[in-house]
């Protein structure tokens, strides 16, 4: 299992040595500082995606293990392969046009023989094809540099799970568009061992967690308040407000009322009363335990308020 990551050089003047702590890794720092940077260059590695690996600026990348070793990556390693990649552009002769932009937003401009393979069958591409067009590639099979060679085979051996690669938020990256392209043509096919796994746009997954938060969060303030009524209803008929508690002194405070009271409704129109409502219901608590039939029925729907304000307050913290 990877263990660690050093990036060296990074923009010709920066370098980062981290160490992942039971497999996580925390990166804080303030903006310009390269976090992105980084977790891009920690994907393209592990993903052996060596072309846009190239784009990045750093002089060498070392990679450590839980089994004390280790593989480096140099610019000058990433040049050489120039000769072993593809120019996805120049396949016009071997693929239809509407394929070809479709090898293209997946892979990119450049490519190696591998990732068009399996490019080709996630694309769902006939074998007669891609037999057609990877039989050009066989030319290619001695320009791999051996230092990226041993590179791939040191990642597949501690690298053995997928791949789940979220972009931070921001549309304006240059891989951003391309990413956007694998999550509509992502399929899965049986055999077929793809670097990555998962890939989410921005921060749409996490938009739709908080909508979806949200949403039961909604259901269950109708629902809570629903339950109030019923149970206050049969409070009063089975006369359980004569054995209301006196209340924890936080939920006596003016201000705490109000949000108790502002969590019953959200409408404005039942803001206005509010005031008038806290200091009558203050009024009342004052009287301490000197409670006629009354005071009790009123304390009684208090206390019921007060734990469905409790409960709610629990379900928006999970």
């Amino acid at each position: 299992m990877v263990t660690g990551i050093s990036i060296l050089g990074l923009w010709g003047e920066r370098n980062y040595r981290l160490k992942f702590i039971e497999g996580s890794l925390i990166l804080v720092g303030e903006n310009g500082c390269g976090k992105t940077t980084v977790l891009r260059i920690l994907y393209f590695i592990l993903a052996r995606n060596w072309p846009m690996l190239m784009e990045e600026d750093f002089d060498i990348i070392e990679l450590e293990s839980d089994d004390k070793t280790s593989c480096s990556i140099s610019t000058l390693d990433l040049q050489e392969m120039k000769n072993y990649l593809i120019n996805v552009r120049d396949l016009s002769d071997d693929l239809p046009m509407s394929a070809l932009r479709e090898v293209v937003t997946y892979c990119g401009k450049l490519a190696t023989p591998e990732k068009l393979i399996e490019c080709f069958n996630m694309l769902g591409f006939s074998p007669e094809l891609v037999s057609r067009v990877s039989s050009n590639f066989e030319i290619k099979s001695d320009m791999l540099p051996t230092s990226i060679q041993k590179a791939n085979d040191w990642i597949n051996k501690h690298n053995t799970g997928p791949i789940i690669y979220l972009p931070t938020y921001r549309r304006s990256e240059r891989y951003q568009q391309r990413l956007e392209g694998k999550i509509r043509r992502h399929r899965v096919y049986d055999n077929i061992i793809t670097d990555i796994e998962v890939v989410k746009e921005g921060m749409s997954d996490v938009d739709e967690t908080i909508k979806q938060k949200i949403s039961e969060i909604k259901k269950e303030y109708a629902k809570s308040s629903s339950e109030v009524n019923i149970k206050c209803f049969k409070g009063i008929l089975t006369r359980e407000y004569e054995n209301v508690k006196a209340l924890a002194d936080d939920y006596l405070e003016p201000d705490t009322i109000s949000i108790i009271f502002n969590s019953v409704s959200g409408n404005d129109v039942f803001i206005d009363n509010i005031d008038q409502l806290k200091k009558k219901l203050l009024q009342l608590l004052s009287k301490n335990s000197q409670y006629d039939e009354y005071d009790k029925i009123v304390i009684y729907f208090y206390q019921m308020l007060v734990d469905r304000f409790e409960y709610l307050k629990k379900l928006k913290n999970l």
